[in-house]
């Protein structure tokens, strides 16, 4: 039951940050990468704020519901009804009778597993990508594999 929830609220917040995106009309930059990507997020929205109106993801909201609660401007219901209730009735207002004006919209994309950066890109397409340094850091160590070495004379 509790999946399918998950999947109806998912499936709903998904909805309102499409047409929140369509009114809202931003360019889309989305930074992804093993490490670094808050940081480089932070950097570029810093530089573009000084010209332009932008919108960024809060701490590391670069999951899938994280992107959908920055474009939505909301906080996260974390394990409560009542909350998840309240963030899609203000993400409804939001989506569709608040006209926010952004220039630039900066997104953190996590990707932990195959198949996550398909489902971030169901609800974004960016204008712009940059993809940060890859590694195996976010494996457990039953899962990382030695990287190659390169012998030099």
């Amino acid at each position: 039951m509790k999946n399918l929830l998950k999947k109806a609220v998912l499936r709903v917040l998904k909805f309102l940050a499409k047409v929140k995106l369509n009114r809202m009309k931003a360019r889309i930059i989305g930074i992804s990468g093993s490490v670094g990507k808050t940081t480089c997020k932070d950097a570029i929205a810093d530089v573009l704020a000084a010209k332009y109106r932008v919108l960024k993801n809060e701490k590391s909201y670069n999951s899938e519901f994280g992107l959908l609660l920055t474009i939505l401007h909301q906080e996260s219901g974390f394990s409560s009804v009542g909350q998840w209730i309240n963030t899609l009735l203000r993400g409804f207002v939001r989506a569709f009778f608040v006209r926010d004006r952004y220039d630039f919209l900066v997104l953190e994309m996590g990707v932990d597993k195959p198949g996550d950066m398909d489902a971030l890109l169901s609800i974004v397409r960016p204008d712009i990508g940059i993809v940060g340094p890859i590694a195996p850091v976010h494996l457990d160590k039953h899962q990382q594999q030695p990287l190659p070495h390169s012998s030099q004379p």
